[in-house]
């Protein structure tokens, strides 16, 4: 479960950071520019720098819990610097995230008949 969340949350991380990445260069910088209204790129850079290291810690916690060789990480961390980089290897992640293989997870087998639990050391006699 922690292999399929982590692709999860750095998938849900990096839509968030590529979207923020689109709105400062198409609506911040011509705002600044266009209208003189600087005040957008100091919020529109700030909830980016932000989304940004967010999407690094959420790279890193996805290479841990999945295994993944270096080039991956790479290739992840990469795409941030891209404009809609995040946004372009999603479609990767959610297959990753599609065919791994989910923990097993059912009913508990009923005890045997006759069976008795173990005793623990320094039980009751």
């Amino acid at each position: 479960m922690k292999v399929r969340r982590s692709i999860t949350l750095l998938r849900i991380v990096g839509l968030a950071e590529g979207a923020s990445f689109l709105a400062l260069l198409l609506v911040a910088m011509p705002l600044k520019y266009f209208a003189d209204l600087p005040i957008f790129v100091q919020i529109f850079g700030s909830l980016h720098g932000g989304l940004f290291l967010l999407y690094i810690a959420a790279a890193l916690y996805a290479f841990r819990a999945n295994r993944w060789p270096f080039w991956k990480l790479a290739k992840v961390i990469a795409a941030s610097l891209l404009p809609a980089g995040p946004l372009l290897i999603d479609p990767q992640l959610r297959e990753e995230a599609r065919t791994t293989e989910a923990p097993k997870t059912g009913p508990v087998p009923p005890a045997r008949e006759g069976s008795t639990p173990p005793i623990e050391a320094g039980g009751v006699e």
